[in-house]
């Protein structure tokens, strides 16, 4: 990664395989903290922040049906505040209706 620039990932996530055994009512906040796991892992950084509109898709359906697959576009940028200086991961969903054949896009 190059240092000071925006650093983005495009990747498919499968929430069914991390959702077995969670209890119905908690599968879609369940869900967001796996996203955020997987966002922590990949990019290194704990400031994590999930897109409104895709927090709207993952409730679409309710709390107990939860997508099976999600693509995802993670975005690293410096973030400098009073608080804070240091990187932010911002989450954001790729609509897309068919996962067939989609690799994961490094820009």
């Amino acid at each position: 990664m190059i240092e000071g620039k925006e650093y983005s990932i495009e990747c498919n996530l499968n929430l069914h395989k991390r959702m077995h055994s969670i209890k119905f009512k908690k599968r879609v906040p369940y869900a967001i903290l796996e996203i955020k796991k997987f966002a922590k892992k990949i990019m290194g950084s704990k400031d994590i922040r999930i897109d409104t509109e895709m927090n709207k898709y993952l409730w679409s359906k309710g709390s107990r049906y939860t997508p099976v697959r999600i693509r995802v576009r993670l975005v690293k940028k410096r973030c400098i505040s009073d608080n804070f200086d240091g990187w932010t991961i911002f989450i954001s969903r790729v609509k897309m209706a068919v996962f067939n054949n989609q690799l994961t896009k490094k820009q």
